[in-house]
């Protein structure tokens, strides 16, 4: 069985010859552009489920072999702070409304 596939013949179908038909770019392109759309669409499906099943992007390290505790602190000061204030206004200040 000889298989031919003769490329001026295949090309002929897309060429426009003597009679225009935009009517059938828009529907290639809009065929291509649905087609993306739901490439795309099944690719971050894919990536959703993927990573909600604790896969990880890119390469994955420890993660902990460069964290150093003592740049933390500082951190944990500032919030430990702003929590005593927070205390404060809700226990120890006392606003007076001026409207009335």
């Amino acid at each position: 069985m000889k298989l031919s596939f003769n490329l001026d013949a295949f090309l002929k179908r897309f060429s426009y010859g003597a009679r225009l038909r935009p009517e059938r770019d828009w529907l290639l392109l809009l065929l291509v552009a649905v087609l993306l759309v739901v490439l795309s669409v099944a690719w971050n499906f894919w990536l959703f489920r993927s990573i909600e099943q604790g896969a990880s992007l890119g390469e994955s390290g420890t993660g902990r072999a460069g964290l150093d505790e003592r740049s933390v602190e500082p951190v944990r000061e500032v919030f430990q702070s702003r929590e005593v204030e927070q205390g404060r206004f809700r226990n120890e200040y006392r606003f007076v409304d001026p409207s009335l």
